[in-house]
């Protein structure tokens, strides 16, 4: 226990529940605050409207926002605008979001436009995507995570002609790629996977795990999305790929070297992706065990096939 709680440690702990999908913890926290007489700054803001949009408390957000204009009179930053296009992406209010943006009283950069991105993929829409990677690609020409991004995009649309002429772009420009991979540790050992890698000594035994846990999740009536193999193939060929993610392939190894019953911690570099997420929430109602997959954006608590981010990521 903090014996006196200030500023700082409140905004710790709203930031916290923020990462972890607790919105209404952080909200309550943030009340809790301004009861002891602590007043917000312009960073607590910043912490609750982040764990607004990361859990798609939109009428809540709006509320904060106002909140910090209007009664402790501090203007808005690029950070807050951001969040708020966050908030408004995330949960499909994309023209809204669009609009924001062109309101906005300073020029947007990179981060805010970026926001807009990712919610473009997330609710698949290519036509606004198309508008907004282009003022991304303007102010950070070089950041090769937009590009990807967009790439992305055309590829859960299966738009592979588009998908090519951006591949070429970003070959002519000599922007290097990150690659996706996810590490688990056990016994004090890192073990680090790739999507599709087959290295591991226990490769095998992997691959197996996961199509039997493919198989018994059709079973149960779900239809793997083909939209994330992001890979002009058959559809055999892009279930081949769905089940050779990276973060698949670390919950697999986890399960196969840890007693039941015990806790699954996966660490990935890049966001997980829809397919991912729900055999994630399935292994963790399946095999009774508690997952817990940090990936770029958020942490994803996942308990009898629930995740804490509620669809929110």
């Amino acid at each position: 226990m903090i014996p006196v709680k200030d500023l700082i440690s409140y905004t710790v702990i709203i930031s916290g529940y923020g990462m972890h999908g607790f919105g209404k913890e952080a909200i309550a926290a943030f009340n809790e605050m301004t009861k002891a007489g602590i007043e917000p700054d312009s960073i607590s803001f910043i912490s609750i409207l982040y764990a607004c949009s990361h859990s798609g408390l939109v009428q809540e957000g709006w509320r904060f926002f106002d909140i910090m204009r209007n009664d402790y009179k501090i203007e808005p930053m690029l950070e807050h605008y951001a969040c708020m296009v966050d908030l408004l992406a995330r949960t499909g209010n994309l023209p809204k979001a669009y609009k924001f943006i062109n309101m906005m009283p300073i020029e947007p950069d990179a981060t805010v436009w970026g926001s807009l991105l990712c919610g473009c993929r997330i609710h698949h829409d290519v036509k606004l995507a198309e508008k907004v990677a282009e003022h991304v690609f303007e102010l950070e020409p070089e950041n090769t995570g937009y590009y990807i991004l967009l790439a992305n995009i055309y590829a859960e649309a299966e738009k592979w002609e588009e998908v090519k002429k951006l591949r070429e772009r970003i070959g002519r420009q000599s922007l290097k790629k990150t690659p996706g991979c996810s590490w688990i540790e056990i016994k004090g050992k890192v073990n680090i996977f790739v999507a599709g890698g087959t290295s591991h000594p226990d490769a095998m035994k992997i691959e197996s795990l996961v199509k039997k846990f493919r198989l018994r999740m059709k079973e149960d009536g779900y239809n793997p999305k083909m939209q994330y193999a992001l890979i002009n193939a058959d559809e055999v060929e892009k279930e081949v790929a769905l089940c050779g993610h990276s973060e698949k392939l670390a919950i697999a190894f986890r399960i196969l070297n840890t007693p039941p019953g015990k806790t699954i911690r996966v660490t990935k570099n890049l966001r997980v992706c829809g397919d991912c997420h729900e055999m994630a929430k399935f292994i963790s109602r399946t095999s009774r065990r508690e997952i817990v997959l940090r990936d770029s954006n958020h942490f994803h608590h996942m308990k009898d096939g629930n995740c804490s981010c509620r669809g929110f990521w």
